[in-house]
C-alpha cells in the first residue's frame, strides 16, 4: 500500500468517524507516519552531519535577524505615533545556496520539495512577525 493509498483511506474513513472508523483512521495514520519516517530516516542518516552544521548556521542567522528586526522595530516605533508591524524573513535561496550535490540533497530535505507534495510552493521564506504591545513583543 502506498502513502497516497493510505491517505485516501484516511480521507474516506474520516468523514464519518464513528466506532471502527476512528480505529481505522488511527491505524492508517500510524502506518502513514511509519512509511514517511522510513523515507526521511534513509536520507537523514546520510546527511546528519551536514544538517547539524546547517542548523548551527541557521540558528546564528535567525538570532541576527531577530536582533536586527527588534532594532528596526524600535527605531520605527520611536520615530512615529502610528502602530507598526515588522516582518522579517530568512530566505533560503536555492540558486545561491547550493554549491554541490550534497547541498542540493540537503536543500531538498529541508524544503521537503521532493518528499511532500503539500509543500509544492516551497519553504524558502519563513515569516517572522512582531508587534509591540504595552511593554512586550508579540510574536
Amino acid at each position: 500500500m502506498s502513502i497516497k493509498d493510505i491517505e485516501n483511506q484516511i480521507i474516506l474513513h474520516s468523514s464519518s468517524l464513528k466506532g471502527q472508523d476512528i480505529v481505522r483512521c488511527q491505524v492508517y495514520l500510524e502506518l502513514r507516519k511509519k512509511l514517511l519516517d522510513s523515507q526521511v530516516i534513509d536520507h537523514f542518516d546520510k546527511y546528519v552531519g551536514e544538517l547539524a552544521s546547517f542548523n548551527e548556521r541557521l540558528t546564528v542567522a535567525l538570532k541576527t535577524m531577530w536582533a536586527d528586526a527588534h532594532d528596526c522595530f524600535d527605531k520605527q516605533k520611536a520615530s512615529t505615533d502610528y502602530v507598526i508591524e515588522t516582518k522579517a524573513y530568512v530566505e533560503l535561496d536555492y540558486d545561491e545556496a547550493v554549491l554541490d550535490d550534497n547541498q542540493i540533497e540537503i536543500y531538498s530535505l529541508l524544503s521537503d520539495s521532493t518528499y511532500n507534495p503539500l509543500y509544492r510552493e516551497g519553504t524558502e521564506k519563513v515569516p517572522f512577525f512582531m508587534t509591540k504591545t504595552e511593554n512586550a513583543y508579540d510574536l
